[in-house]
């Protein structure tokens, strides 16, 4: 059963790339870009290479085919381990959008919604709760 309120699209040539924050307060690079499966206003999932714990504060840096880029924050919500390459799916919501330090910008969720002139792929389900891609140009 989908969960999600927004409409998540596919994006192609957006990157993440990812830094895992702990309760430590050791600084942590941001990880190589890696490209996303999907993005929402909400959030985005994408391929790590190793596990992660669900729950986990993160950063990402998000930036897209036009040049514009966004440092987020969000929390892992969920992820698929794959066996057999060693990848594991993961999704992050986005932590709350505001004017003020500790929310997210604004600018980015007003791009988020509009995807300025991004060749984009609405992701629907159909009944049988299975994917189908429809291209929007």
């Amino acid at each position: 059963m989908e969960r999600r309120s927004s409409t998540r699209i596919k994006s192609p040539g957006t990157k993440v790339q990812l830094r895992r924050l702990n309760g430590l307060g050791v600084f942590n690079v941001l990880s190589k870009p890696t490209d996303i499966v999907d993005i929402s206003k909400s959030g985005v999932s994408f391929k790590v290479p190793e596990t992660v714990d669900s729950g986990q504060p993160v950063e990402m840096r998000l930036t897209f085919p036009d040049g514009k880029s966004f440092n987020l924050k969000g929390k892992i919500r969920w992820f698929e381990e794959n066996g057999n390459n060693h990848d594991t799916r993961i999704g992050i919501q986005f932590l709350p959008f505001g004017s003020s330090r500790k929310y997210n910008p604004l600018k980015a969720l007003d791009y988020l919604r509009n995807m300025d002139g991004q060749k984009v792929e609405k992701i629907i389900r159909n009944e049988n709760n299975e994917t189908d891609d429809s291209s929007d140009s």
